[in-house]
């Protein structure tokens, strides 16, 4: 594995799963890899983008966005890319549409000139983020969310 002590030259995707509690929390930890200078891509959805236009702004030289349409899903309704337009049922449905971003995000990674070093993604999505980054030979790192009440 690399060593990522050289910040300048460290390149990292972050996956975030597309419900505002989780992505706001990873976007929290995307904002303080990029206040140490770590050049980051971010993928979302169109209809999430503007949950990461404030961060994007704060770090303009540093953080990126790759927008790649929802996945279709024949139980997902056309419109809807984030958990917080569906009930909890529907998890087995967006888990099934997420999954299939596994090859349009293999074929970008591969069309860069400067490609990711790593990726950082939801936990939720480790089923298909995990074998996408061994498939690269890049590290892969999975964000849990938590709030704890004490």
């Amino acid at each position: 594995m690399e060593d990522f002590t050289n910040k300048k030259n460290t390149h990292i995707l972050v996956i975030p799963y597309p419900a505002q509690g989780h992505i706001i929390p990873l976007m929290d930890l995307t904002n303080q890899l990029a206040i140490r200078g770590l050049a980051i891509t971010i993928f979302t959805t169109p209809k999430n983008l503007h949950i990461l236009n404030p961060l994007v702004s704060n770090h303009p030289n540093l953080i990126q966005t790759l927008v790649l349409p929802f996945p279709s899903d024949p139980a997902i309704p056309a419109s809807v890319e984030n958990m917080q337009e569906l009930p909890l049922t529907f998890l087995p449905h967006i888990y099934s549409a997420l999954a299939k971003l596994h090859d349009p995000l293999l074929s970008w990674f591969q069309s860069q000139p400067d490609p990711p070093r790593a990726i950082i993604s939801d936990t939720f999505l480790s089923l298909w983020t995990y074998p996408l980054a061994r498939r690269l030979s890049i590290r892969c790192s999975g964000f849990v969310r938590c709030k704890l009440q004490l």
